[in-house]
């Protein structure tokens, strides 16, 4: 892994591994997540989220994270 940001004093790395898909027509994304042993995957729909008419900031690399998550992105927008 390389260099990222300080985390509790420790340098800690970035993904060395990812994967996104988007199905434009339906809006369906699949991010695929890997750093060293971590691993996460999640979906969100973009075109459901963009109808929420919110203004969206979300952190899709939250500790336990999983499964789709569109809803949890819808709900943490203003």
């Amino acid at each position: 892994d390389a260099p990222n940001r300080p985390i509790n004093g420790i340098m800690s790395g970035y993904a060395t591994e990812y994967t996104i898909n988007r199905h434009l027509q339906s809006g369906e994304t699949f991010v695929r997540y890997q750093w060293g042993d971590s691993f996460n995957q999640i979906q969100y729909n973009v075109k459901e989220i963009q109808s929420a008419n919110k203004s969206i900031k979300f952190d899709i690399t939250q500790i336990n994270l999983a499964g789709n998550v569109t809803q949890q992105v819808i709900a943490s927008g203003k």
